[in-house]
Order: structure tokens, then sequence, then C-alpha cells
């Protein structure tokens, strides 16, 4: 089994209550940006800046970098299936997991076209979304569940 140290970030909008993602192109669901590091990144928050940048096309102003913090390290087992090859191996991470909250989700340019092969899609999802029907990738619903959310709303709607 391979073990990597990664890093990601979370990017949640408090307006909408919904996070911004990536559909990856592996089929294996929506995920927050995030990858291992790479000799090049000087720390773990370089390194989720960078992926947030190679996989969703997000570049964050000054004042935004300001505001990421850092949240928790999680280690996750999961499937990872090769996006050139489709061999699949079983995989073992440590994820460092940054965390961006905005007030608003303009504050936040994405590219449209996406260039690196990693994901199809980008979307904000929002917590009703990502508890409905939709696939996310392992290791971002396992960062997701380290958030302190309010599910109250989530428990009102199964109840009806």
């Amino acid at each position: 089994m391979e073990k990597k140290r990664a890093a990601g970030i979370i990017i949640y909008e408090r307006q909408g209550k919904s996070f911004l993602m990536g559909l990856r192109a592996d089929g294996q669901g929506w995920g927050f940006a995030a990858g291992k590091r790479e000799r090049s990144d000087s720390d773990p928050m370089e390194a989720a800046l960078r992926e947030l940048r190679e996989e969703l096309g997000v570049v964050l102003s000054a004042p935004l970098r300001q505001q990421v913090r850092f949240h928790k390290t999680i280690l996750c087992k999961y499937i990872r299936i090769d996006k050139q090859s489709h061999a699949v191996s079983r995989r073992t991470i440590l994820s460092d997991i940054f965390y961006l909250e905005v007030d608003d989700k303009d504050a936040i340019n994405f590219r449209t076209e996406l260039t690196d092969g990693e994901v199809t899609a980008i979307r904000w999802l929002t917590l009703s979304e990502l508890s409905s029907d939709i696939n996310i990738f392992m290791p971002s619903l396992i960062a997701l569940n380290t958030l302190e959310l309010d599910f109250s709303l989530l428990e009102a709607s199964t109840q009806a």
C-alpha cells in the first residue's frame, strides 16, 4: 500500500452555504482541490494553493490567501484509478486540510475551461446537494465531516 502526504483546501461560501468542488475525471465523484505534495512546495499550504490553481484554476488574491487557515490533518484510505492507464491501486494518505470561508462566491474566480484533465466540471455545491445522491470522493467526504456544520436543515428535510 502506497503512503503519500497530501494537502488540500476547502472553500466555503457563507451566503449560499456552499462548497467549491471539482468533478474528478477518474469517476470517483466530487472533491475539493487536493493532491500530493511536490518537492517544489515549501510547505503544506503552498501545496494546497498549487493544487487549487492546477485543478480548479483558482488563484487567490493576497487578502484571500491571508484568510486561509489550517484546519486539520486527516488519514484516509481509498481506491485510486490512474487517469491514463485506468489501473486501480489502494492508497493511504495523510492530508493537511486548509479552509477558506468567503462571504460571497463572487470573490472566487475559477476557470471555466478545464485543461489539466483532473476534473471535468467545477461547481458550488450546497450541503443539501452533498447529502443527496451526489458521489463524493472519499478523502473529500472525510475532510467535509471534520467541519462543524449545521445539519439541522437536513434533519428537518429527512423527517418530512
